[in-house]
């Protein structure tokens, strides 16, 4: 995800975390045998006060973040599949 970031300067801040235990998100992956998980998240810990609760709701989705995430996590795919990495 970081080498796709920069090779298309797609402007994502990023930073490595380790959970002490497998989470909400990751932890089905993790418990399935997959060794490391890749979360493309907004903030953690989580500083969105709204996250999870009745009042997270589409109007307040940082569509900026949301494409940025979804423009590296299709050309880190690609360049997977195309043997890139």
């Amino acid at each position: 995800m970081d080498e796709v970031n920069k090779i298309y300067q797609i402007g994502l801040t990023q930073r490595k975390h380790q959970r002490q235990s497998p989470g909400d998100d990751d932890g089905s992956f993790i418990k399935a045998g997959f060794p490391m998980a890749i979360m493309n998240i907004g903030s953690f810990p989580y500083t969105d006060p709204n996250y999870h609760l009745e009042t997270d709701i589409p109007e307040l989705v940082d569509i900026q973040n949301l494409w940025m995430s979804a423009q590296a996590s299709l050309a880190a795919g690609l360049s997977v599949d195309l043997g890139e990495v």
